[in-house]
């Protein structure tokens, strides 16, 4: 292989030097951008372990309730402290909750958002007759484009 580009020296350069780089500098690139990424993330998760460790029980004992955002003060800092609410629904029994709604002559979607959804793989293992009945409610488009390079070439 030949000399390395570093990552300084790849963030100066335009797209189109870049892309006429010997394929051995883009692999080589492409390592050091993951362990890149993967080492911040570490860090990240330290830094955050680190807050959780230094103000943790301060902001369990300034929140009101199991979640929301409370913020604590250090000197010239604010420290905003988040513990964000998740909810998950039980789709059977929401769907079975509107069903209920539409026999008592209201309307579900007053209550309720209804998503409908098929796997694609699911979609594909149907026989065509089937995929045909619902081939105007599907869409296909495309994701955005992605390339890596692997070592090693054809076999």
């Amino acid at each position: 292989m030949t000399n390395h580009v570093t990552l300084d020296q790849f963030e100066k350069m335009a797209v189109n030097d870049a892309s006429r780089l010997p394929i051995d500098m883009l692999y080589l690139l492409e390592t050091d951008v993951r362990e890149t990424l993967k080492r911040a993330k570490t860090l990240s998760d330290k830094l955050q372990m680190a807050y959780r460790a230094r103000f943790g029980d301060t902001a369990e004992g300034e929140r009101k309730g199991e979640t929301g955002t409370v913020r604590l003060y250090d000197g010239d800092f604010t420290i905003e402290c988040d513990k964000p609410k998740t909810v998950k629904w039980d789709s059977a029994k929401l769907l079975a909750f509107g069903m209920k709604k539409k026999t008592e002559g209201k309307n579900p979607k007053e209550y309720i958002d209804v998503k409908a959804t098929v796997p694609e793989n699911r979609f594909k293992a149907w026989p065509s007759e089937l995929q045909a009945e619902v081939e105007d409610a599907r869409t296909v488009t495309s994701g955005k484009e992605s390339f890596s390079i692997l070592m090693g070439g054809r076999k």
